[in-house]
């Protein structure tokens, strides 16, 4: 009965240290996939406490009171006469990374391009033109959405079964804004021209704008079939390059996945490659590398399209059209005049511009415009915060109770 018990023993330990070496050799021969998901692993429990909290509106609060230098906030109300009171500002003037954010921004272009007549929102796009522009795992699966709500089936990756079919130039305008989709927003920056886009935020006063870049050369620059390194010496050299030649770099690399062969390539690739996204290589590339703004801007433009005064009123009613997407919903029907909103999430950062006109209680009537900026979030706050939303419920309160409000104006005063 021992020797048995022995020879089972052995046995085990023999099947173990198979199994050790088999893990070692695998980590030796693929250590850059095994110390990403290590790394990965090290930042999604770096700060365990955020799993279960950023669920409510007082967890938004104490947030951003124990991060006051990653965090800004910006919240007015609009007077009859389009001018603009902030009750409470927070770093409103300090440049954060804005996400998908800044695709305010090429709304109010577009709506001055439409304006102007030099587009016309009902020209029929294809929709293989739309997806030149799509890379597909980019966007979370904003394509696939904005894709079926015009009724059009979507393959595994994310791109069109109907190649033939064809949408109205407003019909990407609205997946921008609702859907946040990222081809969309490529496809109009292409059509408008860094020209237009660039008038329109100098004609807005945005001091603070920095040149909004294609997103899709953006992601591609961090990694692609042709580069496919997350290393830091990659990191590095991609920040320490100037504004202009990150701008040249983003475009380039936008003008090769627009040529079929090598979009070949890259798609291949992806399908193809076994190295994981590098959580932590991506999140400090984002926040470095995409366009940064204030909230004291956003929030002078969303005052402004709430109002009918950004630009113009025939600017701010387009601009309306698509913000106001959140009023299709039956419960906000019943309690906002108006509702306008368009977030930004990215790896680290989580966005929220919002305007609203309530129907009762302590700002009923009154023009509520309210921006959140948050960057250098841990990573379980991010991933949990992107779950319950509490960001956004934290500026709802903000706009609808008057004493949550002037609680949060005394709360960051102290720690300003």
């Amino acid at each position: 009965m021992r020797n048995t018990i022995r020879h089972v023993t052995r046995g085990c330990l023999v099947a173990f240290g198979v199994l050790i070496l088999a893990i070692t050799g695998f980590a030796a021969w693929n250590w850059r996939s095994t110390s990403i998901y290590l790394s990965n692993v090290q930042g999604i429990l770096g700060a365990p406490g955020y799993f279960g909290g950023m669920g409510t509106a007082e967890d938004m609060l104490a947030y951003i009171q124990q991060h006051p230098t990653s965090t800004a906030l910006a919240i007015a109300t609009v007077q009859q006469d389009g001018s603009v009171g902030f009750d409470t500002m927070h770093n409103q003037a300090m440049p954060m990374p804005l996400a998908s954010t800044m695709k305010i921004v090429v709304l109010a272009a577009y709506a001055r391009e439409v304006e102007q007549g030099r587009l016309d929102p009902d020209e029929q796009i294809l929709l293989t033109d739309w997806e030149r522009y799509y890379l597909p795992d980019s966007d979370g699966g904003a394509h696939k959405a904005a894709l079926a709500e015009l009724n059009l089936l979507a393959d595994g990756s994310g791109f069109s079964t109907d190649g033939a079919a064809s949408v109205k130039l407003d019909q990407l305008a609205r997946a921008m804004i609702r859907f946040s989709d990222n081809a969309a927003t490529d496809y109009l920056l292409a059509r408008l021209g860094q020209d237009a886009v660039q008038s329109t935020i100098e004609e807005a006063g945005l001091t603070q704008q920095e040149p909004i870049q294609p997103i899709v050369g953006t992601f591609l620059s961090w990694h692609n079939h042709e580069q496919p390194d997350q290393s830091v010496a990659r990191r590095d050299e991609l920040l320490t390059l100037g504004t202009s030649d990150y701008a040249a770099e983003a475009a380039r690399l936008e003008a090769a996945y627009l040529d079929p062969a090598w979009r070949e390539a890259e798609l291949r690739w992806q399908d193809e490659r076994s190295e994981p996204v590098d959580v932590a290589y991506q999140s400090r590339l984002a926040q470095a590398l995409m366009p940064h703004g204030t909230a004291e801007d956003y929030a002078r433009i969303m005052a402004g399209v709430v109002s009918d005064s950004f630009l113009s009123a025939e600017v701010s009613a387009i601009m309306r059209r698509h913000l106001e997407w959140p009023m299709e919903k039956p419960g906000n029907q019943q309690n906002y005049q108006a509702f306008g909103a368009k977030g930004g999430s990215v790896l680290g950062v989580q966005n929220e511009a919002m305007y609203m006109i309530p129907k009762s209680g302590d700002y009923a009537d009154q023009r509520r415009v309210m921006v959140l900026l948050i960057n250098e979030m841990p990573f379980s706050a991010w991933f949990r915060l992107s779950q319950t939303f509490a960001n956004q419920d934290f500026l709802v309160k903000i706009a609808t109770e008057q004493a949550f409000a002037n609680r949060v104006e005394a709360e960051l005063a102290a720690v300003r």
